[in-house]
């Protein structure tokens, strides 16, 4: 069941049997209450987490006289629904099941938690596009570092040095006790030889200097802040290419889950964490014994999907609507949802009432609004209501921390070059005129860590020469659609409160966030809210249907973000949330313009301006949308969206958004457009 156990030593068994006798000394009082009838027990995960420790789990049992039977690779992103899932099952006596239970449930648990927060920071990696060596330390548990490693390993980071003797380390305490970098590289290296790699501990830019001179393989700069660090990687990595030295840079002290972002810079090589092993929460799992009455079957039914996950109360609409015989739009009426979860989330929000709308056809037309019935118990949701307004705006206040009650936070970035610092309180117009660039992050609709994308938001801002405004919308599970729209909605509010005008608001969508930025376009015809100046699309995610060829096309070319515990295809239904709808009922539902934005009303939209790879999978809905808005503007030119669509050759959803030279290309045009607005 798992590909890494080929890496553990032989020696692993003899560990496992230490434990246990370690766990059962002398006399098992409670195995001979049970006795040794042949038992069968269910092992069950209750929390999120990446399934690691799988062998370690099986040799306890085997020690004991038990088989373990299991549904999950090693490896897997479990997400437990209806608070747990069974993951494998036990037999045995039933003395031997419970001799084993909690020596194998803690490894597992362990491993499992290290190795969550492995993946979770390496996709955090491939996601901004870091290339680098995400790896742990040897800050590990005394007695327990294999499993620990090995955890690392699954979870899909480097496990670093594994003790003193596979890699010299020279830290600070090391170069005191010698008296200089240079001393104490000279003394490692002659004992270790030219197979054992030396790294130095840095404390500053002239220490790694010092490193590279005496021959150090790694130097690792320790403990600086992610901007001194840009700045001194960048000159090391500068000096090590002028003198064609292959030195390595590792940046490592300090740095956690939440900060990680900061440090994955281009001239970075490794990043060390010490929080891999420390501090980190352990997955829950518990064993369970079978009744006789009813052995448990495994069954991994519905843990990738939303089924269930959550409870959303869907509230009925206010009064039926019908649509008349030979009509040819389609009605929707919208009614409400409320009670997402949490109190911090009880707030109004749109849903489609799944009581009210009718069967969308094959065929589908032009959708209209009769009427919009969205009420929460606790706030009134009215956009023509000022005093609804002020309490959006004030629930939706910046700061200085930029972390709102309800979990939210709307970030101000800035350039430098605009005389501004990165971050500013004063989130008003700085003059009348002054354009602001709305960035929606994508994500999959599921990741919207915003703050740790803070180097874009100033790239964007320095290239466009206005000023970004970032707001972190709810994403996730426990916020199906249309949760994320909403947010984005109030958003948009949100800067007509601090007193922006619509023509002073550029929209700017990337990926799953061009979904969310063409679709909030649509609302605001919708509920008659004036629109913006222009939208900006970067390989937007327009059809949740994912029927265009291109999908099909180039799913070998196009590489995609990873999102944790789910895959490009269970995207629509994570994000929609729980539906007892079949497939092809499904299917239908995923052409409403707010889910599916290709299917809009297109007359409504402001200037546009798409950019997307040949490569990807996104290439053809973005062709079509263009094509779509092309011909209206042929057939009317009656305030139908101007359009103009890029192409980039070669590009896929991936590589189009990274690397210097394929930014360079971009920003030229979206500033000119941005200009003409």
């Amino acid at each position: 069941m798992s590909r890494h156990a080929a890496l553990l030593p032989t020696t692993f068994s003899r560990t496992i049997e230490d434990w246990l006798a370690e766990d059962i000394p002398s006399f098992d009082y409670g195995g001979y209450v049970v006795g040794n009838d042949d038992k069968v027990a269910t092992l069950f995960c209750k929390s999120d987490g990446v399934l690691a420790g799988v062998p370690f789990f099986d040799q306890v049992f085997q020690h004991t006289g038990c088989t373990v039977k299991w549904s999950f690779e090693e490896g897997a992103e479990i997400m437990p629904h209806d608070g747990k899932v069974a993951v494998a099952e036990v037999r045995g006596p039933a003395r031997r099941i419970l001799m084993g239970e909690r020596l194998a449930l803690n490894i597992l648990a362990r491993c499992s938690g290290v190795a969550s927060r492995a993946r979770r920071l390496r996709t955090l990696a491939n996601t901004l596009g870091f290339t680098g060596v995400i790896a742990g330390t040897r800050k590990t548990t005394p007695g327990f570092r294999l499993v620990e490693k090995y955890g690392m390993e699954v979870g899909g980071a480097d496990t670093h040095r594994m003790d003193l003797s596979t890699m010299v380390m020279l830290k600070d305490n090391h170069i005191w006790a010698t008296g200089s970098i240079t001393n104490a590289v000279k003394s490692a290296r002659s004992v270790a030889g030219f197979s054992v790699k030396i790294e130095v501990e840095c404390q500053s830019e002239q220490d790694a200097y010092e490193a590279i001179d005496a021959g150090a393989d790694i130097v690792m700069l320790d403990n600086f802040t992610p901007d001194t660090l840009r700045l001194a990687a960048s000159n090391v990595k500068s000096k090590c290419q002028s003198t064609r030295n292959n030195v390595l840079i590792e940046a490592s002290g300090g740095i956690t889950e939440e900060t990680a972002a900061l440090y994955m810079l281009p001239e970075i090589d490794i990043i060390s964490f010490g929080t891999m092993t420390q501090s980190v929460p352990h997955v829950d799992f518990s064993l369970k014994i079978a009744h006789e009455t009813s052995e448990p079957a495994l069954s991994t039914n519905g843990v990738f999907t939303m089924e269930n996950l959550i409870k959303v109360d869907v509230l009925p609409g206010v009064g039926d609507t019908e649509i008349a015989e030979g009509e040819n739009e389609l009605v929707i009426h919208l009614g409400h949802t409320i009670d997402y979860v949490t109190e911090a989330h009880k707030l109004a929000t749109v849903s489609i009432d799944e009581h009210q709308q009718p069967d969308i056809p094959e065929t589908v037309g032009q959708y209209r609004i009769l009427q919009h019935d969205m009420v929460s118990s606790e706030m009134p949701y009215n956009i023509d209501d000022a005093d609804t307004q002020s309490k959006l705006a004030e629930l939706y206040r910046l700061d200085k921390s930029r972390e709102l009650e309800n979990g939210h936070s709307l970030v101000i970035s800035c350039s430098a070059d605009l005389g501004l610092d990165g971050d500013v309180l004063a989130d008003s117009p700085l003059s009348a005129s002054e354009q602001i660039v709305m960035f929606i992050n994508g994500g999959g609709f599921i990741l919207s860590d915003v703050p740790e994308l803070k180097w874009l938001y100033l790239r964007i801002s320095k290239e466009l020469g206005r000023r970004v405004f970032v707001p972190r919308y709810s994403a996730g599970l426990n916020h199906p659609f249309p949760r994320a729209l909403y947010d984005i909605h109030v958003a948009y509010l949100y800067l007509l409160d601090r007193g922006f005008r619509p023509e002073q608001i550029i929209v700017y969508g990337l990926s799953a966030g061009g979904n969310l930025a063409l679709s909030c376009l649509l609302l605001l015809d919708m509920l008659k809210e004036p629109t913006v100046a222009g939208c900006i699309l970067m390989s937007p995610y327009l059809d949740l249907t994912m029927s265009s060829d291109s999908w099909h096309r180039n799913k070998d070319k196009c590489v995609l973000p990873k999102v944790p515990n789910t895959s490009a295809r269970s995207l629509p239904r994570l994000y929609y949330g729980p539906t007892g709808m079949s497939d092809v009922e499904f299917e239908k539902r995923l052409v409403h313009p707010l889910l599916s934005p290709l299917f809009g009303n297109i007359k409504c939209l402001p200037p546009i301006q798409v950019h997307v790879g040949e490569h990807e999978v996104l290439l053809d809905e973005a062709i079509e949308f263009a094509k779509q808005v092309e011909q209206a503007n042929t057939l009317q030119n009656n305030g139908v969206a101007s359009i103009e669509l890029l192409t980039y050759p070669d590009k896929n959803h991936y590589s189009l958004f990274r690397g210097k030279t394929q930014l360079d290309k971009m920003y030229p045009p979206m500033r000119r457009f941005c200009d003409t607005l």
